[in-house]
């Protein structure tokens, strides 16, 4: 209840990991309309009346706790950050995995909310700054989402073609970009960068001439 505080009466999941360690983790967390979607660290779920599903690493749940059984994902790795495209169509996840079901993946994809959760566009391999980094955070704003997380890196992408539209890259000082927040036109990126900005900048740690501004960041 967002008034009081108070737990919902009769929502109850119970999440599982059975792989690696075992450990279960939620890392991230949005509401879309009457389903919650979380990523994390865990392969099954139950709701309060049952019906355990595997879903890994990311999982749609209902307004009543229970996970959805024709919405199941598996993403073969940790995800630390997801998001969900205003008009309710996809999906947007990053962290540290390399494939979702048998399509290799790079550490973020896409992903359909219709029934199936299957890949939106399975040939979107983004590119990052230095060799295959995890990422920790993604977010849309307007007609483009942003993925931001390591090594330095803070990118930007167009919601219907996946291309590539705006590159930030932390140096000297630099830091992962760890966390989004966001108005209707603006992003806030919060990170553990605390020196230099470079705008245009793609590659990690030689940022190279091609950048078109460097400005002061104060952790985000």
């Amino acid at each position: 209840n967002p008034t009081t505080g108070a737990n919902v009466p009769g929502w109850a999941l119970t999440l599982e990991n059975g792989v690696g360690a075992g450990e279960v983790r939620v890392q991230g967390a949005v509401t879309r309309g009457s389903n919650t979607y979380i990523v994390g660290a865990f392969t099954h779920g139950t709701g309060a009346t049952g019906g355990r599903q595997y879903s890994r690493g990311l999982m749609r749940i209902a307004s009543n706790g229970t996970p959805d059984r024709d919405w199941l994902a598996e993403v073969k790795g940790t995800v630390r950050s997801v998001d969900v495209s205003e008009d309710g169509a996809t999906a947007y996840v990053a962290g540290n995995f390399d494939a979702y079901r048998t399509t290799t993946t790079s550490s973020a994809t896409a992903i359909s909310t219709a029934a199936g959760a299957n890949l939106a566009n399975p040939d979107w391999l983004p590119t990052w700054s230095n060799g295959p980094s995890y990422q920790q955070a993604v977010k849309q704003v307007g007609d483009r989402f942003w993925v931001g997380g390591s090594e330095h890196l803070n990118f930007s992408y167009d919601t219907h073609t996946y291309e590539r539209l705006s590159t930030n890259i932390t140096k000297s000082r630099g830091g992962d970009f760890q966390g989004y927040g966001a108005t209707a036109t603006e992003l806030f990126a919060g990170s553990h960068a605390n020196e230099f900005n470079y705008s245009g900048a793609t590659n990690w740690p030689n940022v190279g001439t091609g950048w078109t501004a460097v400005d002061s960041i104060g952790w985000m």
